[in-house]
């Protein structure tokens, strides 16, 4: 059985608005009022066009913008997700791929919070950038 016949729905269409650059798509799957976190660069979205905006500014910034599940379960309002986020920052000599742990919050079947948990001196490091650096730097 392949990892995304038993992920729950929501998690499929999440990642792959995600890797096809579908910013209205995963901003579909959010409530109205719905909030993203983007942790490791303190990043916070709020709203259905914010989202999409991120997704399109993600794109960006990166190059071959990758998620790849690894597993996913869902409970009556809470979705965990354990992914792989790849990609390869464009002012950057190297590539990264950095374990992601995703929390989704819900209401019915929207998202009303998103919570994205990684570590970026790992992405800093791996694709050979200083510390410090910062997008506008």
């Amino acid at each position: 059985m392949s990892p995304s016949s038993t992920l729950p729905p929501i998690v499929t269409s999440w990642a792959s608005a995600w890797n096809e650059n579908r910013g209205e798509d995963l901003a579909a799957l959010f409530a109205e009022d719905c909030v993203y976190d983007d942790l490791a660069f303190q990043g916070t979205w709020q709203g259905r066009d914010q989202v999409a905006w991120w997704v399109g500014r993600t794109h960006e910034t990166l190059a071959s913008v990758q998620v790849e599940v690894r597993t996913g379960f869902r409970t009556d309002d809470m979705v965990a997700i354990e992914w792989t986020f790849s990609g390869q920052l464009r002012v950057a000599p190297s590539g990264f791929a950095v374990p992601v742990t995703t929390i989704l919050q819900l209401d019915r079947e929207l998202i009303t919070r998103n919570s994205d948990n990684y570590n970026l001196a790992a992405v800093l490091r791996q694709s050979g950038l200083p510390a410090d650096w910062t997008p506008g730097a």
